[in-house]
C-alpha cells in the first residue's frame, strides 16, 4: 500500500491477548461481584462509551460501585500480553517511518489499559492511544479513528487501520475514509496477504487480510522520510 503515513491498531485480538478473560476467568476470581458482572455484561452498550460497569453497579446499590469497577477493569487489563509477533512488527514499522496509534473500544478507564500495555512492552511503541471510555465514542463511529489520527496529524486518506473484527474495525476504518486491513489470526496458514474481500456474508470488505501482524510488513514498504 503506498501513500500510507500512519497505522492505527486495534488492541485486544489484533496486539495483545488476554491472560485473563473476565467471561472465562471471573467467575472463579471475583464471586463476590460475578453476579452483578454477569447482569451488567447482558446490558447492550449505551451511549458512546458503551457498558460502564462502575454505573452498573451503582445502580444495583452495591457499596464501593467505583472502586469494585476498577479493580474488575484492572484485573483484565493487568493480563495483557503481546502476541509473539508484535514487538517485533510494530519495531519494524516505526524503522520504516509510520506513525502508529491505537483505537480500542474498551470498558473502563484508558489508564488501566496503558498501564497494561506500558508492562507489555507496547505502549513505548505506539504515538497515541484513543479508548473508547475516555472519548464518549465507540468503533465503529469514525469519529474516533480520526480522533487517534488528529493526535499524529495524519489525514484519514493517509492511514490505515487494522483490527480482528469486521463490523467495527473495517467497517468503522471505512466510514472515517480509511483503508484497512483486517487481521484473521485464526485463519490457517503463514502471516501472508491475501487479496481485499469480504470476511463473511454481512462483513464490508477489507483491503487486504493478514493471518498475523507481521503480514503488515509485506504491506507497507519503508516510506521515504522517517516518522519523527
Amino acid at each position: 500500500m503506498r501513500g500510507i503515513e500512519a497505522v492505527s491498531l486495534d488492541m485486544a485480538g489484533t496486539l495483545v491477548h488476554l491472560g485473563f478473560e473476565l467471561f472465562r476467568d471471573g467467575a472463579e476470581e471475583l464471586p463476590e461481584v460475578w453476579d452483578d458482572v454477569v447482569a451488567w455484561r447482558e446490558q447492550p452498550p449505551a451511549g458512546g462509551r458503551g457498558r460502564d460497569l462502575a454505573a452498573f453497579l451503582a445502580a444495583r446499590g452495591l457499596p464501593d460501585a467505583e472502586a469494585r469497577a476498577r479493580a474488575v477493569i484492572r484485573r483484565e487489563a493487568d493480563s495483557l500480553r503481546p502476541y509473539g509477533d508484535t514487538l517485533a512488527t510494530l519495531r519494524e514499522l516505526r524503522a520504516r517511518g509510520y506513525r502508529l496509534v491505537l483505537v480500542s473500544n474498551v470498558s473502563g478507564p484508558g489508564e488501566l489499559f496503558r498501564e497494561g500495555l506500558a508492562r507489555a512492552g507496547v505502549l513505548p511503541l505506539l504515538e497515541a492511544t484513543v479508548f473508547s471510555y475516555d472519548v464518549g465514542v465507540r468503533k465503529p463511529d469514525p469519529a474516533i479513528f480520526r480522533r487517534a489520527l488528529d493526535a499524529v496529524g495524519v489525514p484519514p486518506e493517509r492511514a490505515v487501520h487494522v483490527g480482528d473484527m469486521p463490523t467495527r474495525d473495517v467497517l468503522g476504518a471505512r466510514r472515517a475514509g480509511m483503508r484497512a486491513v483486517h487481521l484473521d489470526r485464526g485463519r490457517s496458514g503463514g502471516p501472508g496477504v491475501e487479496p481485499a474481500g469480504a470476511s463473511g456474508p454481512d462483513a464490508p470488505a477489507a483491503d487486504h487480510r493478514v493471518a498475523a501482524l507481521a503480514g503488515l510488513l509485506e504491506l507497507l514498504p519503508p516510506r521515504s522520510r522517517p516518522a519523527p
